[in-house]
């Protein structure tokens, strides 16, 4: 089994709210949550504000895209949602308020079975810089050599990135330039324990 990551970066300085906010969703949708002082890869992970935004790492079998929409319109917040699949391919996907504002897939057509769907997707989830620019208030020039196909490329984005375009983890990379910093994970703000195949969500990229 390859890499499954699902991470949220949030608009957001207060973590505490973020958390609590996490909470009452799950409980709401009659699933048991709780804050806990336990450590795991099956816990909700908040981390400390850097930057201005708060960054949720979700348990395996969450879809960040999906509890990033929630979470986007709940707090009236930007949001960075960002998902790896198997390590074969990592998407990303912009809200504000809830709405979707852009989504991009280093591998789109990775679920067609027919060239139509396949190429419906490919348009689907191209990413937009122009709107990324505009919602990061970022310089095109930052952002757009990250907006590829995993297959058509090879080597960094730029010098000094840490991770080649083709490997799945170069939405680290991304995200920097996107002024989000990726935590690390030995130092998260708390922990929460609840039951993620229970929560409601839906994976936009199927």
């Amino acid at each position: 089994m390859g890499e499954f990551i699902a991470v949220t970066a949030v608009r957001s300085t207060d973590a505490a709210f973020v958390a609590d906010t996490i909470v009452r969703h799950a409980r709401d949708n009659g699933v048991e949550a709780e804050p806990t002082d336990a450590h795991g890869d099956d816990l909700v992970a908040v981390h400390p504000p850097e930057n201005g935004w708060t960054v949720v790492a979700w348990p395996m079998p969450v879809v960040a895209a999906s509890l990033g929409g929630w979470l986007s319109r709940e707090l009236g917040a930007q949001v960075s949602a960002i998902d790896v699949y198997d390590g074969d391919y990592w998407q990303h996907v912009a809200f504000y308020k809830g709405e979707v504002r852009d989504r991009f897939s280093s591998v789109p057509d990775h679920f067609a079975t027919d060239a139509a769907t396949a190429e419906r997707l490919r348009r689907e989830w191209a990413g937009d810089v122009s709107v990324l620019v505009d919602f990061f208030d970022r310089p095109k020039s930052a952002i757009a050599p990250y907006l590829v196909r995993a297959a058509e490329v090879s080597g960094p984005a730029f010098p000094g990135d840490e991770f080649d375009l083709d490997d799945v983890w170069v939405f680290v990379d991304f995200w920097r330039k996107l002024g989000i910093t990726y935590p690390d994970p030995g130092a998260p703000l708390r922990h929460l324990r609840l039951d993620a195949e229970a929560l409601p969500q839906d994976d936009p990229a199927r």
